[in-house]
């Protein structure tokens, strides 16, 4: 919001100025609030926004509609009031999802020191489980993000496939982590550990026909809610 100062002159019969300050404030101050989950995983090129897994760290902003350094934010989470994250200029809040609720709602009040003029915003922000996706790797192109793999997808008839498996939203910057676990499976059976841990080449033996049932057990270290196995069908 901005300040404006008007001066007026008043003329009196004798010749003496008197200055005389008014101040007006447009009534139109507004506050967006937006919000980001930090290290929530999403591959290369995703367009999407990143969601929060059970337990993402979640990082708030509010942006007034009229910039100020003169601004008092008060943050609430779930109805109650955040002291420590809240006072001049603090603009930003953060905190860990709790993995024993749905999600949480988040507001800030923003206003001028002198309290007059306030706004206020509120969002709801909904958690969920990690989403595990197959797609197929190719030596040419890489992964084809275009299109996942579902079940009882056909390997065809040189009956070799390579696959490439994304955990979305798992809490970690990068898969290549030593706290994130991946171990591949064939029909229950554990695999040796793969050279790219999310990858793995598959090959069906010569004269046979038939389904097999790959998956991947994947586990987050530091994230007691954040591990699974989850696993498709293949037609040899």
């Amino acid at each position: 919001m901005r300040r404006v100062s008007i001066i007026i002159s008043i003329l009196l019969i004798i010749p003496v100025i008197i200055p005389y300050g008014v101040f007006a404030q447009s009534a139109d101050f507004e506050v967006d609030l937006l919000w980001e989950a930090i290290g929530s995983y999403t591959p290369p090129f995703y367009k999407g926004k990143a969601l929060p897994s059970l337990e993402a760290n979640i990082h708030a902003v509010a942006i007034p509609s009229s910039p100020s350094l003169d601004l008092m934010y008060v943050w609430e989470k779930d109805g109650q009031r955040q002291p420590g994250q809240s006072g001049r200029n603090k603009n930003s809040f953060g905190y860990v999802a709790n993995p024993l609720e749905q999600g949480s709602s988040v507001s800030v009040t923003a206003s001028y020191s002198s309290g007059d003029v306030t706004a206020q915003e509120r969002i709801n922000i909904s958690y969920k489980n990690s989403e595990v996706l197959f797609y197929e790797h190719s030596l040419d192109f890489g992964t084809l993000f275009n299109k996942n793999i579902k079940n009882g997808h056909s390997v065809g008839e040189s009956k070799k496939i390579s696959l490439t498996a994304i955990p979305y939203f798992l809490s970690t910057n990068t898969l290549n982590s030593k706290d994130i676990e991946m171990i591949w499976f064939t029909n229950n059976t554990a695999l040796p550990e793969q050279t790219i841990k999310n990858k793995i080449s598959l090959e069906g033996q010569d004269g046979t026909i038939g389904e097999s049932i790959i998956s991947i057990f994947i586990k987050n270290k530091t994230k007691i809610f954040e591990e699974g196995k989850v696993g498709i069908s293949l037609q040899f």
